[in-house]
């Protein structure tokens, strides 16, 4: 899947896992690519679709953070932080979307 942050395009994609085994997105500004970690940790587990939906929206907080030039994108606790609220509120806003 193809995303667009600012007038950079990113590619999406999911991988098995990615080293080391603890990291659970990556996001990479040169060959512009976000991957999302189907399992991590020690020993690799599987995560849940809650866990994914996280970590791509804290990559693409890092994204969106860079195009914008903000110190910011390199802070993980604020990055993290945002992410968690976007999750939240995405969550309560998809019903009132998604009513035809």
């Amino acid at each position: 899947m193809k995303i667009k942050i600012g007038k950079t395009q990113y590619t999406l994609s999911r991988v098995p896992s990615l080293e080391p085994p603890i990291a659970r997105g990556r996001v990479n500004y040169t060959t512009r690519t976000i991957q999302i970690a189907e399992r991590s940790g020690r020993p690799l587990r599987k995560r849940s679709p809650r866990s994914k939906k996280h970590t791509l929206w804290h990559e693409l907080v890092h994204a969106m953070l860079k195009d914008m030039g903000s110190t910011k994108e390199r802070d993980e606790v604020f990055v993290d932080e945002l992410a968690k609220r976007i999750v939240q509120v995405n969550k309560q806003v998809e019903p009132y979307i998604d009513r035809s």
